[in-house]
């Protein structure tokens, strides 16, 4: 088998400044691995996302409503600058988190940029979350989600075909 070193990749001598404050902001917390959910989930919001990026204009952001398996499901819509008339590539982006953390607010920046650097329209996904929906059920809004843009691709202005995960 064939390695594949990089010739351009270098190991960095120290920290960036902001990977440093995070770490010893994190030192001084119980870790996340500690806790409940729900203590996990409001530490979490407490501290916010210290890599989220800035905030980039858009042509709209636009929530729906769509019926999940256990109540209704909410999709953040992405528009970017200059859009096609055509109908345009489309995103599904799931947050972070593990399951069990993370927020459709709390990742909004980053689907911001996501539209703006693929040039295509971003949907943010809210699911449910563990422990109190088993995998299963996370699985399911996703699947919901995912057949909700597949089947009314062109009246969202996306192509069904070119739908990335």
């Amino acid at each position: 088998m064939t390695k594949l070193i990089s010739s351009v990749a270098q190991r960095a001598d120290e920290l960036h400044p902001m990977a440093a404050k995070v770490a010893r902001a994190a030192a001084r917390q119980k870790p996340l691995s500690e806790c409940a959910a729900v203590q996990a989930r409001a530490m979490r919001e407490e501290r916010g996302n210290p890599f989220a990026p800035e905030a980039v204009a858009m042509e709209s952001i636009t929530d729906h409503w769509l019926p999940g398996g256990a109540g209704q499901l909410r999709v953040r819509r992405y528009q970017p600058m200059a859009t096609q008339s055509e109908l345009q590539p489309a995103l599904l982006y799931f947050h972070g988190g593990g399951h069990v953390l993370g927020t459709l607010d709390g990742y909004d920046t980053v689907a911001q940029q996501l539209a703006r650097l693929g040039n295509c329209v971003v949907f943010s996904a809210e699911y449910r979350l563990a422990p109190e929906t088993k995998s299963a059920g996370i699985y399911q809004d996703g699947l919901d989600i995912y057949n909700w843009l597949l089947h009314g691709g062109p009246d969202l202005g996306i192509d069904p075909n070119r739908i990335a995960i």
